[in-house]
């Protein structure tokens, strides 16, 4: 998904300051420039035509099939019409501001700080309470790839960032600025790094957010006590699985439960992975970020490993391969190889 910068014609990441631009970005041109980035989304005034129209509007590409994009505008509604292309997307949105969201069976309210999943299938629209501003990932189909079930069934669904995933989501969002997006903006490992952590992120947010309505439901009282502790089990082991020695016991320990306990909520919560399956996944998941970062290439094979909970160099090596079919070191010549080529062109 590249991006046509209509200032200059390079292939750049895109940006667009009305205020620079003057005269030459009125609103009905921005609406010819925006559907580019945002399939078939416009913005339309949110009272009389506007006057001194104000947008700053960046787009950057992560991979073929994702970007992000920044927006801000002043007293206008942000709209889609159904996709009537052949890619189709999902847009994760984090809104800075108050606004309404609607779609074609119902409505929310979103506060400063919400996230919400939109698929670009059907008509929606944001109506800010006075500006917009917000930061959209955008994702085409085949990027979500295996939670496409998991998406559909979060699909128009508001989360707050209040705990948990939602709450580490949201920061990830927030912290996808333009300072950032300008360093990682030529170099594409390190943008698939942050796809990866986004993707990650927005997949365990919407299964926690899931079993939640399913627990509201449910006539089981234990039952959003017992998914209330796997979220907390969940998100404690994504910011500590570099621990040397990790195991169910010590995990069991730090949350006074029993390690009999600990693989029953997994079961129970996890349809595709065991406690030991989910640990080595945000471990192996690390690893290739790391590997793949451009600002950590001084790093040694057996750092990365350090950093990722193993011990043995070795043992680590002979885990990687086993999970990704090559070796960590040709992990980062890959990396390297593709970011090098990338400057070079």
């Amino acid at each position: 998904m590249h991006f046509k910068d209509f200032v200059n014609g390079l292939s750049e990441p895109f940006r667009l300051n009305s205020v620079m631009a003057d005269a030459d970005i009125s609103l009905p041109r921005f609406n010819q420039i925006l559907p580019q980035i945002l399939s078939n989304a416009k913005l339309h005034p949110a009272t009389q035509p506007a006057h001194g129209f104000r947008v700053n509007l960046s787009a950057f590409a992560l991979t073929a099939s994702a970007s992000v994009v920044m927006l801000q505008a002043n007293h206008a509604d942000l709209i889609w019409a159904p996709a009537a292309s052949n890619s189709p997307q999902w847009l994760l949105l984090h809104t800075r501001e108050a606004a309404e969201f609607t779609d074609n069976t119902n409505s929310c309210t979103l506060q400063a700080g919400d996230l919400l999943l939109i698929h670009s299938s059907g008509s929606a629209s944001l109506r800010p309470h006075l500006n917009l501003d917000c930061t959209i990932v955008a994702l085409q189909e085949s990027c979500v790839g295996h939670r496409q079930s998991l998406f559909r069934q979060a699909c128009n669904q508001r989360f707050r960032p209040d705990s948990g995933w939602a709450k580490v989501l949201a920061i990830c969002l927030r912290d996808l600025n333009e300072p950032f997006m300008e360093r990682i903006a030529s170099v594409p490992s390190d943008q698939a790094v942050c796809l990866d952590t986004v993707r990650l992120l927005a997949g365990m947010t919407i299964g926690q957010n899931i079993h939640h309505r399913l627990a509201s439901r449910s006539p089981e009282k234990n039952y959003q006590a017992r998914h209330n502790l796997y979220t907390e089990i969940t998100l404690w082991l994504y910011l500590n699985s570099s621990q040397i020695s990790l195991t169910g016991e010590k995990v069991a320990r730090e949350f006074r439960i029993s390690v009999r306990t600990l693989h029953k909520l997994f079961r129970q919560f996890n349809d595709s992975a065991t406690f030991a399956m989910f640990l080595n996944d945000i471990r192996m998941l690390n690893a290739r970020n790391l590997l793949r970062d451009s600002l950590l290439g001084y790093l040694k094979i057996g750092d990365i490993g350090w950093l990722c909970g193993f011990s043995d160099p070795a043992h680590f090596g002979k885990v990687f391969k086993k999970y990704y079919s090559i070796t960590p070191g040709k992990m980062r010549d890959i990396a390297r190889g593709r970011d090098e080529s990338q400057a070079s062109s």
